[in-house]
């Protein structure tokens, strides 16, 4: 395989578009040459006169694969015999040939990363910024191995997956359907103790007492009908349990139908017993407000979003589902990030003292804070008095000034 080098002079801006890389060689294959018309190595690259200067003809040369082409009046690399061996074009698409961006990187490696608000990361082509890119890959190389081992976790236990959508969907492990037991279980007429345990305890859910039912046991082993008592016993197990799994069923349905109508009225969107978000959009909602018509109270969410200043100083834009998933969707142990936040607010003492004021005076400070406006006044006349060798002058927030006469003793 050969090798074209390509010497770019700084005063053919025709064939090098950039003036500044004067020094630059380009190295690409080309179709292998005859070894005869080879000539012998040399360690100098031949500058590349104008092009358009026909009276230097003779000087105006390109080196490929070691061997010394001329050009001619247009450009075009010229063999031995006067005939094309490489037109301009083809000189100009190896000069640009191996360049390559981030843009082309993520085309062919098919990554692009995110941050946390949905925005892409940037990179450029420094050290610095690839060595990034590579961590980032490598910590969402991570996340998604974490996301297919819970997935096949789940995929191989799905009683388990059942109580984690429980738990995720309603924040407790209550009235979850239990697992049929008696309707999976098969009676073998040769295990006496089964039979046994099987008459016991369908006598207790008739309501005897565990002793009772023992004896009830034993005496139809005594009488031989422990088969077929064991199979009448098997079959009120089976009906009882069914019962029972019907009013859990019933009982989970209704409260689930409850638990949709709330979080569509309150934020309008619900999730269904996947995890899938529903987006009902009821009107009044929290979703309605937010994201259909970005107005709630005094203030107003604009189309494009509104900006934030993160904790570290930086700024981001959040749309209307962003700040919507802020307020409403569920991040840790069922509480939204706005619920964590307001949480950790409530550890300053002072807010949230403010914000029981608030609680308690129906969002009305106005006679607190005239109280203390008030205050602040009569602790400024006391030290004005303390001070003044002849008039103290009262500020008052009155369009009349009062003036009090002092008399030093």
């Amino acid at each position: 395989m050969t090798k074209v080098r390509l010497p770019i002079a700084s005063d053919r801006n025709d064939v090098n578009p950039n003036p500044a890389d004067s020094n630059k060689q380009i190295v690409v294959d080309t179709p292998p040459a005859k070894q005869d018309d080879v000539p012998p190595p040399s360690d100098t690259l031949p500058a590349t006169p104008p092009v358009n200067d026909s009276n230097n003809d003779d000087n105006q040369t390109i080196l490929i694969d070691d061997k010394e082409y001329k050009y001619d009046a247009n450009g075009n690399a010229l063999n031995d015999d006067g005939t094309i061996y490489m037109t301009k074009e083809q000189i100009t698409e190896l000069e640009t040939a191996g360049e390559v961006n981030i843009a082309d990187l993520e085309k062919l490696s098919g990554i692009e990363i995110f941050d946390e608000n949905g925005q892409k990361i940037q990179y450029d082509l420094t050290l610095e910024s690839l060595a990034k890119r590579e961590s980032d890959i490598k910590k969402l190389g991570y996340i998604e191995a974490s996301k297919t081992v819970l997935d096949n976790f789940f995929a191989s236990n799905p009683d388990i997956h059942k109580l984690y959508i429980q738990k995720q969907n309603y924040g407790t492990l209550e009235n979850v359907t239990p697992e049929p037991v008696y309707s999976n279980l098969q009676l073998d007429i040769t295990n006496e103790a089964q039979l046994k345990n099987i008459i016991i305890a369908a006598e207790v859910k008739k309501g005897k007492t565990n002793e009772s039912a023992k004896r009830y046991a034993e005496y139809c082993k005594a009488e031989n009908t422990l088969v077929e008592e064991s199979k009448a016993a098997h079959t009120y197990l089976i009906s009882d349990e069914q019962a029972q799994f019907k009013q859990a069923e019933d009982r989970r349905v209704n409260e689930r139908k409850l638990a949709i109508e709330q979080d569509s009225k309150i934020y309008g969107t619900y999730y269904d017993d996947n995890g899938k978000e529903i987006i009902t959009n009821t009107p009044g909602s929290i979703y309605h407000k937010i994201v259909t018509e970005g107005k709630f109270g005094n203030f107003v969410i604009p189309m494009e979003g509104i900006k934030i200043t993160k904790p570290d100083g930086t700024t981001i834009t959040l749309n209307r589902r962003q700040v919507f998933d802020y307020v409403a969707t569920p991040v840790l142990n069922g509480k939204t990030q706005a619920e964590l936040d307001e949480a950790a607010r409530l550890n300053n003492i002072d807010y949230r003292l403010q914000r029981y004021m608030l609680n308690l005076t129906g969002n009305k400070m106005d006679t607190l804070i005239e109280r203390a406006a008030l205050e602040q006044r009569n602790n400024q006349i006391k030290k004005t008095l303390s001070t003044s060798k002849s008039t103290v002058k009262i500020p008052n927030t009155a369009s009349k000034k009062v003036v009090l006469p002092v008399t030093k003793k």
